[in-house]
């Protein structure tokens, strides 16, 4: 049995741009930070828990607590639903995504397992919000640690516990940012990168071998899932 492990954001749902905005507000209304972009291009884990400890760092000199943390969550989840309701189009799925879920999760010889950034609150709406529900797959999320690679290995033991499979014959990651390449090669696992354009470019540069733009040729999709390689360092 093989493993596919899914990220979220710029993989399954194009939800980049919405994430950006809700949490820079949630962290305006919350704590008063206004600005936050430093912060988010110096964080060396890029999750929801990573860029929240970079920030209370940055701003507060100290790590934040889980009073700081509860009503950050709250209001950034209540931001995504007003944006959900306000125009659905914010959680558009990657074309071709929902079906590639389906049609993944019924082949003999694949499992899936989901590992994101995001809190589980937020991994749950944005696929929700795309058709895809979250609690049929175990998975890692912000919660479980702040570095991508804890996330990605807490996903893989969850499968591995939910599925009862002691050892997969592949586990191949699959995701469309720079963070996701270097997870999937500091951990050694083949990688599949979802971008186009510029995008593209920097994942290849980054050693990703196997890059498709979206879902819309699933055979092709399923072909590199196969012959995927890890990223060349």
């Amino acid at each position: 049995m093989k493993l596919a492990i899914l990220d979220i954001d710029g993989t399954l749902t194009n939800t980049s741009h919405v994430d950006t905005i809700c949490f820079t507000r949630a962290v305006a209304e919350t704590h008063g930070i206004t600005e936050i972009g430093a912060s988010w291009a110096n964080c060396p884990h890029v999750s929801d828990s990573g860029v929240t400890h970079q920030i209370f760092l940055d701003h507060f000199n100290r790590e934040p607590t889980d009073a700081d943390v509860s009503p950050l969550k709250t209001r950034f989840f209540e931001l995504l639903h007003e944006h959900r309701e306000l125009d659905p189009a914010y959680f558009a799925e990657i074309p071709g995504a929902q079906r590639m879920v389906t049609q993944l999760a019924q082949q003999e010889d694949w499992v899936i397992t989901i590992a994101t950034g995001c809190w589980h609150g937020s991994a749950k709406l944005k696929l929700a919000a795309a058709g895809i529900d979250v609690d049929r797959f175990p998975g890692g999320f912000a919660e479980d640690a702040r570095p991508r690679e804890g996330i990605v290995q807490t996903a893989i033991d969850r499968a591995r516990n939910h599925y009862g499979i002691g050892q997969f014959a592949k586990i191949v990651s699959v995701g469309d940012g720079l963070w996701d390449v270097r997870t999937a090669a500091n951990l050694g696992l083949p990688f599949v990168g979802i971008a186009h354009g510029e995008r593209a470019q920097t994942l290849r540069a980054a050693g990703a071998r196997h890059i498709v733009g979206d879902y819309h040729n699933l055979d092709g999709f399923f072909d590199f899932l196969n012959a995927a390689e890890m990223p060349r360092k």
